[in-house]
């Protein structure tokens, strides 16, 4: 028992006295004990002595007050989709003395946090970003970690838990699907189409603007992304990884830019939805609905088709959907989601699509001008007007009601023909991007030149019954008349933009 009562003190002085050293060795008749201090933790070794009778050690510490402990509680950690967030532009050659960024746009209705949130480069140099996204809204990360090569890079983004959520790869890089860019200019997602990247005008923390529509770096790779989802693969090799200079220095800053934010509210459970009462729901519901396809995947984006009737986009990241072919009747299920403003149900995976028959292809809707907007997204839909104003990749149908934009996607490989002046029916989606709604055609038959709706042999059979009667002649002799009343008018209409037109529809 002495030799209990002499050891104790001496391992509690060590212990808890203050200023003591860092190293200390202390002998006994039993023992020797050997006690360090290394980075704040205190460790001791005891050597028994070869002594009769064999000795025991008894340490005792009281534990703290509760009152001494403090609860500690980390931040909280958001998950994302992909497309949730996009990379939207970015500068890899800043004039010189500026430095690189890269902007970020939430597509979504809800705020993110993104703590834990990063961006990788080529280099695998981690950006960790900080502070909320809010719904619709830019953030501007300044000189990120790392270098963006000039030449060609890649740019990951990344969500708390290490799932991806976006990727952009540029010039040379391997898969690029965007351009490269030199002083003064940025690369930036296009604000009509944005799955594909432009050479641009800068505009850190506001909307795209486009100055010189550029093509994807490499002939065979594909731009084949929905609105606002990047899905390109990436083939990291260590030659890419070394033309990278580490950037040790510098301070990396995100700068929030807010737009217009908006609430959503959960709405538990999934459930089978009407096509007509989808928008009637919270985002991110999870639902199953039918529908009958309008527009097939890899036409107006490549994770992206239609169901006609109130009509709506289904999107799937993957792209690996089944073979879909117009008039499709298909089940499927998924979350209620939005990318820049427009719904759409977002799928898992091929699973959630299942084919249930072949019907004929959906009839679309005829429409006027002023009916195209929320009440109107997703559905397939014809108008007929006039070419108002025109450029290589779109133009505006003008009818009594006003002007609607008509935007040509690449992937639809559809000629843009038509002429300030001409009268045509349009067929096609009703979307929704930040610059506004438009119709998206779908091939070339859905561009059409104006005609009247009944022929000549519909006009010769008014008025008659019989063709030897004599009011078939006077019948004959009025539908004569009547075709060649509407030819001249249809030629004089063709040169006046304020021209009067019947606005019935041109069917294939």
């Amino acid at each position: 028992m002495p030799m209990r009562t002499s050891i104790i003190p001496i391992l509690f002085s060590l212990f808890l006295i203050p200023g003591l050293a860092s190293a200390a060795s202390v002998d006994t008749d039993s023992f020797t004990v050997d006690v360090t201090e290394t980075n704040g933790k205190l460790e001791f070794s005891v050597e028994l002595r070869d002594v009769e009778p064999e000795p025991t050690v008894e340490i005792s510490v009281e534990p703290p007050s509760t009152e001494d402990i403090e609860s500690v509680i980390g931040p909280e950690l958001h998950s994302g989709s992909p497309g949730d967030i996009l990379i939207n532009e970015f500068v890899s050659d800043p004039v010189t003395g500026d430095e690189e960024w890269i902007e970020l746009y939430n597509t979504t209705s809800q705020s993110i946090t993104l703590t834990e949130w990063y961006l990788i480069d080529g280099s695998d140099k981690k950006t960790m970003l900080e502070g909320t996204l809010e719904p619709r809204s830019y953030m501007v990360i300044h000189s990120p970690k790392g270098v963006l090569n000039n030449g060609g890079d890649v740019i990951e983004l990344y969500d708390a838990f290490s799932a991806q959520i976006d990727e952009v790869a540029y010039g040379s890089w391997d898969n690029a699907t965007a351009p490269k860019a030199s002083d003064p200019e940025s690369v930036g997602r296009d604000p009509d189409q944005e799955e594909m990247f432009v050479i641009m005008t800068p505009t850190p923390g506001a909307v795209n603007v486009t100055t010189e529509t550029v093509e994807a770096a490499t002939s065979d790779t594909s731009v084949e992304t929905d609105d606002d989802t990047s899905n390109t693969e990436t083939d990291t090799t260590d030659e890419q990884v070394s033309d990278h200079d580490s950037t040790t220095g510098d301070s990396t800053t995100c700068t929030p830019a807010e737009e217009d934010a908006g609430d959503a509210s959960d709405v538990a459970g999934p459930q089978f939805v009407e096509l007509a009462n989808i928008r009637g729901l919270a985002l991110e519901t999870e639902l199953a609905t039918e529908g009958i396809v309008s527009a097939v995947p890899g036409v107006l984006g490549k994770q992206v088709f239609y169901l006609a009737g109130s009509g709506i986009q289904v999107y799937l990241h993957s792209s690996e959907f089944p073979q879909l072919e117009r008039g499709t009747r298909v089940h499927v299920e998924g979350e209620l989601r939005e990318s820049s403003g427009e719904s759409r149900i977002k799928l898992d995976d091929a699973s959630d699509i299942q084919i249930l028959s072949m019907e004929d292809a959906p009839t679309p809707h005829d429409i006027t001008t002023a009916e195209i907007g929320e009440a109107t997204e997703g559905w397939l839909v014809r108008l007929t007007g006039m070419v108002s104003e025109r450029s290589s990749g779109d133009f505006y149908l003008e009818d009594s009601n006003g002007e609607a934009r008509v935007f040509i996607k690449d992937s639809t490989g559809i000629a843009n023909t038509t002429e300030v002046g001409d009268e045509i029916t349009v067929t096609g989606i009703v979307s929704e991007t930040r610059s506004g709604y438009r119709i998206l055609p779908r091939d070339q038959e859905d561009l059409l030149p104006r005609v009247a709706t009944e022929d000549s042999s519909d006009l010769l059979a008014m008025g008659s019954t019989s063709s030897n009667s004599p009011s078939a002649l006077g019948g004959w002799v009025l539908a004569s008349a009547a075709v060649l009343g509407l030819t001249t008018a249809g030629l004089v209409s063709a040169k006046k933009r304020g021209a009067k037109w019947n606005k019935s529809p041109q069917t294939a």
